[in-house]
C-alpha cells in the first residue's frame, strides 16, 4: 500500500512537471497573442501542484501523530539536532521534520552552506522545485509545531494541579504564564525547578508580565504542554 501511494505521488508530480515543460515550449513557439492564455494554464498547473502537496503534507502530519515514534518539535527543539557533536541532523520542510543521515550531500549536518537543525522549507523549494521527490530519501521523524499553536496532544489542567510539577525529585518542572502551561524541566536556568528565587509548579504570569514584559520571545523557546481551565 505504501509503495502504491509513493508511486502515485511520483507519477502525479512527473505528469505535472511534463505539463509545465510543454507549456514552456508553447510560450517560446506560439504567437504572442497566445501567451496570456498559456500563462493562465501554467498558473493552474502550479496551483494543482500546491494543492496536492498541501494535502500530502496534511496526510503525513496525520500519520506521524498516529505513531508514537513521530515526535513534535518546536523550532527551538529542532536546533539541537544540527548534526554536530554526535547529534542527529534533522531539518524541517513544510512542517515535516526529516533525518538527513545517509542522504547524499549531508555531511556533519552541512549541505552546500545550509545547516541542519533549521526549517529549510524555502531553501528546499528554491533549489529543488524540479525534483520534489528528492526528500523521499530522508526518513520523516516528526512534525514542526508552533509552541503556541493548538495541538492534538495538548493537555488541560486546573491551576491547583500544577503544584505537583515543581521540579523536585523526579517531577517535571511546569510553569504557567497567562493560562498556558510551559515545560521548563530541561532548561539550565530552571535547575531543580528553581529560578532566581522562583519555584516551578506555580502561575508566574504576574512576575513574567512585570519583569519580562519586553521579552515576549522568551516564551517561544519553551515547550507548551497544556492550558489552564477554570
Amino acid at each position: 500500500m505504501f509503495l502504491e501511494e509513493k508511486m502515485s505521488k511520483k507519477n502525479f508530480l512527473e505528469e505535472k512537471y511534463c505539463e509545465i515543460n510543454q507549456l514552456k515550449v508553447l510560450l517560446q513557439t506560439y504567437p504572442k497573442e497566445y501567451c496570456e492564455t498559456i500563462i493562465k494554464v501554467m498558473n493552474k498547473v502550479f496551483d494543482e501542484i500546491s494543492d496536492y502537496l498541501e494535502e500530502e503534507k496534511k496526510k503525513v502530519k496525520k500519520s506521524m501523530k498516529k505513531h508514537s515514534r513521530g515526535q513534535m518539535f518546536t523550532i527551538e527543539e529542532l536546533s539541537k539536532y544540527n548534526g554536530r557533536n554526535g547529534n542527529p541532523a534533522y531539518v524541517a520542510i513544510d512542517g515535516i521534520v526529516y533525518d538527513m543521515e545517509g542522504v547524499n550531500g549531508w555531511d556533519n549536518g552541512i549541505h552546500f552552506g545550509l545547516s541542519a537543525g533549521k526549517d529549510l522549507s524555502s531553501e528546499y523549494l528554491n533549489c529543488h522545485a524540479n525534483r520534489l521527490s528528492i526528500i523521499d530519501k530522508a526518513k520523516a521523524v516528526g512534525t514542526l509545531v508552533d509552541p503556541n499553536e493548538e495541538r492534538a496532544d495538548i493537555k488541560y489542567y486546573r491551576i491547583e494541579e500544577i503544584a505537583q510539577f515543581d521540579g523536585s525529585g523526579n517531577n517535571p518542572a511546569y510553569v504557567v504564564v497567562d493560562g498556558i502551561v510551559y515545560d521548563v524541566t530541561d532548561m539550565k536556568q530552571w535547575n531543580g525547578g528553581k529560578h532566581y528565587g522562583l519555584v516551578a509548579g506555580k502561575d508566574l504570569s504576574e512576575y513574567f508580565n512585570s519583569c519580562h514584559k519586553s521579552e515576549k520571545d522568551i516564551l517561544k523557546k519553551l515547550r507548551v504542554i497544556g492550558k489552564i481551565i477554570e
